[in-house]
């Protein structure tokens, strides 16, 4: 299926939010924490693109962690995210936080607790 002009529309969207919450999320953690994270990089993609999905990333996956040219990367998947949550920005930017915050904590060896 070839994507619509209202995908792209949507998808600049959710990468605008997107980005907006990442210097948030970034800006709010607690120093120490800052400073665990600091090298991490955080991308996003509008979906799993093929070479992801042959090497065993799910189709509706929400993010994954993935080798990047500098090291260790996040990989956060918008439009799985806005299917998922739906296209409202405060819903999605909720979500947004909460997986990539799951996933710093993770790469980062940090235990944290998100409450359901």
């Amino acid at each position: 299926m070839t994507p619509t002009p209202q995908y792209y529309r949507t998808l600049a969207r959710l990468r605008t939010a997107a980005e907006q919450e990442k210097a948030d999320l970034f800006k709010g953690l607690p120093k120490e924490c800052a400073a665990q994270v600091k090298d991490i990089v955080i991308r996003f993609e509008a979906e799993p693109p093929l070479a992801m999905l042959e090497r065993g990333v799910d189709v509706e996956a929400l993010s994954t962690v993935a080798q990047g040219k500098a090291g260790q990367e996040i990989v956060v998947f918008l439009m799985n995210l806005s299917k998922r949550y739906g296209a409202e920005l405060g819903g999605f930017r909720r979500e947004l936080r909460r997986t990539m915050l799951k996933e710093l904590a993770d790469v980062a060896g940090i235990e944290v607790e998100l409450g359901d």
